[in-house]
């Protein structure tokens, strides 16, 4: 049986239905969702997805704030050996700390700040 609904109606009815549907058990999501697709006219499914809607269920939030790896020191370092590598990504930079920290403390190149394999990874 389908009645003619308006939306506004149908938007208040999938809110309302919703949160009962998302806090119910399973014998009573199997009941909500009958009665809802009686009354609405949608197929299980589509009603199953607009009744478990994953946004409604989560607040937004903004991103986790990202804390430093490394001090500047180690950045500079990092960016002078990425840079004299050609700027290859990271996985194939890291294998290359050792022979630069190597190279720099010989040479000096990279100032005070000498790379090691641990402060790589």
């Amino acid at each position: 049986m389908t009645t003619t609904m308006t939306k506004e109606t149908r938007r208040q009815l999938v809110l309302a239905v919703g949160e009962r549907y998302r806090g119910a058990g399973r014998e009573d999501k199997e009941r909500i969702l009958t009665e809802f697709v009686a009354t609405t006219g949608y197929h299980r499914k589509h009603a199953i997805r607009i009744l478990d809607d994953a946004r409604a269920r989560l607040p937004a939030s903004a991103p986790p704030i990202r804390l430093r790896l490394y001090d500047e020191a180690v950045r500079e370092a990092l960016v002078t050996v990425w840079e004299a590598s050609d700027r290859v990504c990271g996985e194939r930079l890291k294998p290359c700390c050792p022979r630069w920290s190597r190279r720099s403390s010989a040479t000096g190149t990279c100032g005070s700040m000498t790379l090691s394999a641990d402060r790589c990874s």
